[in-house]
């Protein structure tokens, strides 16, 4: 029952989100030393795709795709066991997700790896967020536009030099 359960939650996830909870279970599986890094995401994949149709599935895989659910959804183990339905909680993390999916940023790939630079990134991401947010929505697109124009004139001004 319990299995059937998660398996019931892990199929009600999208497409896009089966894949990130198969790149989160493998960066849990080497951090645990269970996998090596060399295992790609898309092996992963296979081993979730196998275990929703109801093959047999190793067990560090199983515990991996409900530490996975655990770290990307709030209760998200419990809740599959239990058979609620796991939802995003709407999080700093996933509206940044969400707003930079499919944007590529030459210049800050060659930082991804650099823990500093990304805390200093959230930082930045979340203060100018919180200062930007309007009384209502009116407000905050004012906001938002205004500081938008002030980098666009920052850009540009360097553009000139």
């Amino acid at each position: 029952m319990y299995v059937e359960n998660v398996r019931n939650a892990l199929y009600k996830l999208s497409i896009e989100d089966r894949a990130a909870l198969a790149k989160k279970t493998k960066d849990i599986l080497v951090k645990r030393g269970k996998i090596k890094n060399s295992v790609r995401p898309a092996e992963i994949e296979k081993y979730l795709k196998n275990f929703l149709d109801g093959k047999e599935t190793n067990i560090k895989y199983f515990e991996g795709f409900l530490e996975a659910l655990d770290e990307m959804y709030p209760n998200g183990a419990e809740g599959a066991l239990l058979g609620v339905k796991v939802k995003k909680e709407k999080t700093w993390r996933n509206i940044l997700l969400n707003i930079t999916k499919e944007v590529p940023s030459p210049k800050l790939q060659k930082y991804s790896d650099n823990e500093f630079i990304i805390k200093e990134l959230k930082t930045l991401f979340i203060g100018l967020s919180e200062r930007t947010i309007g009384i209502d929505v009116d407000d905050t697109l004012i906001r938002l536009r205004a500081l938008n124009q002030l980098f666009q004139i920052n850009d540009e001004g360097k553009k000139d030099r």
